[in-house]
């Protein structure tokens, strides 16, 4: 995510470091394809070859100067583009995010998306971290089942009906590198029970959710499983189109697209997302 970019940070002066931080952070792989008319437009539309692709840094810049959050650059600037990530040639790439135990003989749910391109999967708890097997994947629904050497005493139950305006809470491991290593545990609501374009697999939520926290579990105020974490909407692209940054519009994989899972003990809520809750790797 790249939150760092916003006219808080022109305010206070400190607009360009954060710029540059955010130009590393930000996810290449979901750019949209953005254009703009390098001429006036004709009765609202752009002459024909008259458009040019812009990346989206380069589109949200020009969207904070145009509405004053920042001062418009006099010439091109090296931060106005996109630069590539430096990274040793030895440097072995890995991501994370978050998964929780759904049988006690150490099946484990997680995102598709978090372990899509792993040559490796490695599940970490407070106290050891397991090789991980992965059994099943479903790219349409974003989920996937790993499997683990280690039975565990917790495992979540199911409830597949969830109301509007009912708490939830999130428990991940969001920005690992940053934050703390234990994990978060955040609340909110249901706020819609469709996603983004009225998607039926999705509930949107409010509880704040974060890079790392795809695949934790999304739990009703009695520790029930309602649904897996899976996305949030990018503000500032969102920004970029609107004018306006939203604020937690997050989404989670319904309950009812899992398939199996057994009970677990009644305890606090809290102790029970950490109790079922493991960090995922993908090397």
């Amino acid at each position: 995510m790249v939150v760092l970019s916003g006219f808080p940070f022109a305010l206070v002066g400190e607009f360009e470091d954060a710029w540059k931080r955010a130009l590393v952070l930000y996810e290449r792989n979901s750019d949209w394809a953005l254009t703009e008319c390098t001429v006036p437009l004709i009765d609202g539309s752009c002459s024909k070859g008259a458009e040019r692709q812009l990346t989206f840094p380069v589109a949200l810049r020009k969207h904070l100067e145009r509405n004053g959050y920042i001062p418009a650059a006099r010439e091109p600037t090296p931060s106005a583009t996109v630069p590539p990530t430096p990274r040793p040639s030895s440097a072995v790439a890995v991501s994370s995010g978050t998964g929780f135990y759904v049988t006690r003989n150490g099946h484990v749910e997680t995102n598709e998306h978090v372990v899509d391109g792993c040559g490796r999967i490695e599940v970490r708890t407070a106290t050891t971290s397991l090789p991980a097997q992965l059994l099943a994947r479903d790219k349409s629904n974003d989920l996937a089942l790993l499997k683990v050497d280690r039975a565990t005493t917790k495992a979540p139950s199911i409830r597949t009906r969830i109301r509007v305006g009912e708490p939830v809470a999130a428990f991940g491991f969001p920005l690992s590198s940053m934050l703390a290593s234990s994990g978060n545990f955040t609340l909110g609501n249901v706020t819609a029970l469709a996603g983004i374009g009225d998607g039926t697999r999705y509930l949107q939520i409010s509880a704040p959710v974060q890079p790392g926290s795809s695949g934790g579990p999304l739990l009703d105020e009695r520790g029930n499983l309602v649904g897996v974490v899976t996305s949030k909407l990018n503000a500032l692209k969102t920004a970029a189109l609107t004018g306006d940054f939203p604020q937690n519009v997050n989404f989670a994989i319904k309950a009812s697209a899992l398939t199996a899972f057994l009970g677990s003990n009644s305890t606090d809520l809290a102790d029970e997302a950490v109790s079922i809750s493991v960090m995922v790797r993908c090397h």
